[in-house]
């Protein structure tokens, strides 16, 4: 039986941010939390709601690891990992700029 999304525990958005950090999808994360996809999916799109935090947190501190692997490539003339690096400095500073 499917719960209701409304009543996710802290434990529940723990796990969340834990799964998304592991890549799972979100079809996989309401089957481990037993509740519908589609409410999930709309649940998600809300960036306030506690779900979407847990979750973007998740999808974000995935790609820690990962940066730190560019940087310290970086760091050591890879020119890919400088392209990359410059990438996301035009984007971070694109983010800053807006309202």
């Amino acid at each position: 039986m499917l719960r209701e999304i409304t009543i996710l525990s802290a434990e529940d958005l723990q796990n969340v941010e834990h799964w998304a950090e592991l890549k799972f999808s979100l079809s996989e994360i309401a089957t481990m939390l037993l509740i519908d996809v589609v409410q999930l999916r709309l649940a998600i799109q809300d960036p306030k709601s506690d779900i979407s935090l847990a979750y973007n947190a998740g999808k974000l501190k995935s790609q820690v690891a990962r940066r730190e692997v560019i940087l310290k490539a970086a760091n050591k003339g890879a020119e890919w990992a400088i392209n990359l690096l410059d990438k996301y400095e035009i984007h971070q500073k694109e983010d800053e700029l807006m309202p």
